[in-house]
């Protein structure tokens, strides 16, 4: 038997499977051995039987539970909220800005044209973006790095960062202003089901591309009367000419995929277990803090409770009554602590709590670590404890956050930032306040080579100046690296820090100064001329420093 083909709208065709189609219902029935374990049905596996679903619909079926648990997570488990705050601050920051590298070679014009043009273009995006009025936000509220920092907060968590562009005349040079919009205003309109060219309010056309958003005008779960939210506005993805409408960026696992999770999704249930469990263990502390007493006696509990209820002032006292009058006043003490009296036979113990288990700092550190995992993170970045680990240590970790890191900002910024430059750019070619080779009209024909660029973002940090410094200038001078590198690296323009280097040396000559204030130090990394502990070159200096504060000894 040959499989059958029907050819359809492609030059591909459509392979319809029928070869072996009862060996595998004879799988599924368990009447033979699998050839991989993992699809066996072994005492392990026997209740391990998830089934098989489409891309949007593993995600949507449970999107709305998941997005809600990960925002009460977010708002009340500091642990997490610091978590992700961190993340934020590496991958994006509060002041991202834009590296124009137009494709000159493709344009067929000179290195030095696009240097020159991409120089212009970039300070006329920082006016836009950074603006004293925020005309960059239609809701006023923010830069262009707080914009881009609030929708990959929404990336992070809700698994979707969206936003809706606008032409807004506010006395600025440029009317292009953007709105970014809570994902969960983006659905079916009136509740439709899914179709196949409708999914969570996400128009397709019949390729699967993205055209459309039904957007509703406000959030479901706004104020009571707001009749706003039962009302959606269709938002075309752009315009005929191409300038987008609407920017939507997903962290997408699967081909045809048009909705995403966040990133807590994975570790909700331990994060809701390590909460759990410090609950309880500080439930436990407070209670072992108190100091909890309690009575024992053999008598019974009437009795108990007469003994303990003020004594009458009648004639026939008990012994006990006697007993107590007589301490009641003597008010006996031990060195100035109050000495409890009870009577005979009866004690005053301690209440105690203990713990089931007296590992409980090992069992936070194993949920922490599975967290962090799912955050892109270290433990040592979630948890701030960096006891742990020295300089090569943690240059390695770091090393290794930092690729996973700077993945998620290129594809982020792909997505996201990018369509928005391009939309700016377009006005800003529309009003002559930038110029293309050949016309405006040229605009649409080398756009893709126009807004060829790179989103700089915080940099990755210094944890032992020298040591960097010095690697930074054998790779520039092996001619594996340059100073455009090193500086994108810490988060820096190279044209800025040498405009400052060169500011700097006109006012050293200015001031009759000394161009270097320790020339031998130039190109070291050794700036401020202290103390060079590595000089004689060795073992890792800053490890041994390490080693002697973990050992307790005077580094």
């Amino acid at each position: 038997m040959t499989p059958s083909v029907a050819t359809g709208g492609t030059s591909a065709g459509t392979i319809t499977a029928t070869v072996g189609a009862p060996k595998q219902r004879a799988y599924s029935l368990g009447l033979t051995s699998p050839a991989y374990v993992a699809g066996g049905h072994s005492q392990e596996l026997s209740g391990f039987n998830p089934r098989l679903r489409s891309p949007d619909n593993e995600v949507m079926q449970s999107r709305d539970r998941i997005v809600a648990r990960s925002r009460d997570i977010d708002r009340n488990n500091a642990l997490i909220n610091g978590g992700i705050d961190r993340r934020v601050d590496a991958v994006v920051g509060s002041n991202i800005w834009l590296k124009l590298k137009p494709d000159f070679a493709a344009m067929g014009l000179s290195a030095e044209w696009a240097d020159e043009w991409a120089t212009k273009v970039e300070a006329l995006f920082r006016v836009w973006g950074k603006s004293s009025r925020f005309v960059c936000d239609v809701e006023r509220h923010h830069h262009f790095g707080g914009l881009v920092q609030l929708a990959y907060r929404h990336y992070v968590v809700d698994g979707s960062a969206c936003a809706a562009m606008y032409m807004l005349d506010r006395g600025s040079p440029f009317q292009t202003s953007v709105l970014v919009v809570d994902p969960d205003r983006l659905s079916n309109k009136d509740g439709a089901p899914d179709s196949a060219t409708l999914r969570g309010g996400v128009e397709l056309d019949q390729w699967g591309a993205e055209v459309a958003y039904h957007v509703r005008n406000s959030h479901p779960d706004d104020a009571p009367g707001d009749y706003k939210s039962l009302a959606w506005t269709r938002i075309p993805r752009e315009t005929a000419t191409g300038r987008p409408l609407f920017v939507r960026a997903i962290a997408k696992r699967r081909a045809h995929q048009h909705h995403s999770i966040g990133r807590l999704a994975s570790a909700i249930s331990r994060i809701t277990q390590q909460g759990l469990a410090d609950k309880t263990e500080l439930q436990a502390q407070i209670t072992n803090a108190i100091f909890g007493l309690y009575a024992r006696t053999k008598r019974s509990s009437d009795d108990m409770a007469a003994s303990m209820s003020p004594v009458d002032d009648g004639i026939d006292e008990s012994t006990d009554a006697h007993r107590a009058d007589f301490y009641e006043q003597a008010d006996l003490t031990f060195n100035g602590v109050r000495v409890a009296v009870v009577p005979d036979g009866d004690s005053i113990e301690t209440l105690t709590s203990e713990r089931a288990s007296s590992n409980y700092v090992t069992f936070q550190n194993y949920i922490l670590r599975a967290i962090a995992s799912a955050l892109g993170l270290s433990y040592e970045q979630l948890s701030n404890d960096w006891s742990g680990i020295n300089y090569s240590s943690a240059r390695t970790l770091l090393n290794e956050i930092w690729r996973g890191l700077l993945a998620d900002r290129h594809l982020f910024t792909q997505m996201f930032c990018t369509p928005i430059f391009a939309a700016w750019l377009e006005e800003a070619v529309a009003r002559d306040l930038v110029e293309i080779p050949g016309g405006k009209t040229m605009f649409y024909v080398w756009r893709d080579a126009l807004t060829q660029c790179e989103w700089i973002g915080p940099g990755r940090g210094i944890i032992d100046r020298k040591k960097e410094a010095d690697g930074s200038a054998v790779d520039r001078e092996g001619g594996v690296s340059n100073l455009e590198i090193d500086c994108a690296e810490q988060g820096r323009d190279w044209r800025d820090v040498l405009w400052q280097q060169k500011r700097e040396l006109e006012e050293r000559r200015k001031y009759g100064l000394p161009i270097s204030s320790n020339p031998s130090t130039v190109g070291t990394g050794n700036a401020g001329g202290g103390n060079d502990t590595n000089a004689g070159g060795g073992m890792d200096d800053q490890d041994a420093i390490d080693a002697r504060q973990s050992a307790g000894a005077d580094a």
